[in-house]
């Protein structure tokens, strides 16, 4: 399924409100109550080009630093490769009933496989997580294994996310 926003509402800028309810992120547009779902998906984009830059940032930090791991070959125990850093995962991880999966089960397809939700032309997904709630791929798009360039992205996607008041955290596990 393919969602259309309007050009206006794509292109308003987002900016820091104090409100009754604390600090929260809004649209500088006015948005109808049909439209908060679309309004999630549009945090959730604003997120993943947040999470693209700090992992950029980061992995010049890293590229300036040089590498920290030698690969060794087991047969012959000759050093074939440089690692920047420790191979490893990061994703955002978010409550079964949050807004979020509100905004997918509404706008998304669904996929039979781990009870998924897939927003295809924002390549956009989640999926059911392991032991509770719903691991959110925001579609960041990384390439690189290096394990602190894939954590800075979703952490600081997620602290996006968290002060926009949509709730998820950052786990991640070495590979």
């Amino acid at each position: 399924m393919t969602i259309n926003i309007d050009e206006d509402f794509q292109n308003a800028d987002w900016t820091k409100h104090k409100s009754k309810g604390g600090n929260e992120m809004i649209k500088a547009y006015k948005l109808h109550e049909n439209d908060e779902h679309k309004a999630v998906v549009m945090l959730l984009l604003k997120a993943r080009e947040i999470g693209r830059k700090a992992a950029n940032d980061q992995l010049t930090k890293l590229q300036r630093q040089g590498s920290k791991w030698a690969i060794v070959d087991d047969n012959s125990n000759k050093v074939v490769g440089q690692m920047l850093d420790c191979c490893g995962f990061a994703w955002i991880k978010i409550p079964g009933r949050g807004k979020i999966v509100k905004a997918f089960k509404k706008l998304a397809e669904h996929k039979d496989f781990q009870d998924g939700y897939i927003l295809e032309k924002e390549k956009m997904s989640i999926s059911k997580a392991y032991n509770r709630g719903y691991n959110l791929n925001l579609g960041l798009n990384i390439g690189r294994q290096e394990m602190s360039v894939n954590e800075e992205a979703a952490y600081t996607a997620s602290e996006f996310l968290n002060s926009a008041g949509l709730e998820c955290r950052c786990e991640s596990r070495i590979d």
